[in-house]
């Protein structure tokens, strides 16, 4: 179990953000309620990280991880005003938005080559969201947030990227 005092300042906690303590929608990234918590971010993590990274380069890998967290975080905020949130999601679905862009580009490219990954992709979205929607404690406004960083960003490095 976390210490209480390391999760009431490091998670977000929107009142505190809107009072100063703007470190939240970093720290928050980092923090998590439970064991099984971190173990299924990390999971998630351990299955899209590597080949999303390869695909994108370890510094831009890093920008979309963190963008997405903070930018996500930030849209829990202003949707989710009385939530208090943790947990590395946000960014981990900032990770799959870009994943999720590059499988769209390469579709249009090479067709039924990535349709396959594409679907699967699709599937894990779909699935997440209706999970996220049906079950409470879930971030979804957050989650959101961080998928659309990453489609944004991961669309934009893209396109400076020469394969």
């Amino acid at each position: 179990m976390i210490n209480p005092t390391i999760l009431f300042e490091g998670e977000l906690n929107p009142s505190a953000v809107f009072q100063g303590a703007i470190w939240q929608l970093f720290t928050a990234m980092f923090l998590h309620y439970s064991v099984s918590h971190i173990g299924l971010n990390m999971l998630s993590l351990f299955f899209i990280g590597p080949f999303t990274e390869a695909v994108y380069g370890s510094g831009r890998y890093l920008v979309l991880y963190l963008f997405s967290g903070i930018i996500g975080n930030i849209t829990s905020l202003f949707f989710l005003p009385a939530y208090q949130a943790a947990g590395a999601s946000t960014a981990i679905f900032g990770v799959f938005g870009a994943l999720g862009i590059f499988l769209v580009l390469q579709y249009r490219k090479f067709g039924s080559a990535v349709k396959p990954m594409l679907m699967q992709w699709v599937f894990w979205l779909v699935l997440n969201l209706v999970y996220g929607f049906n079950v409470s404690g879930i971030d979804v406004a957050g989650h959101i947030g961080g998928l659309a960083t990453g489609l944004i960003l991961g669309g934009l490095f893209l396109r400076q990227k020469t394969y």
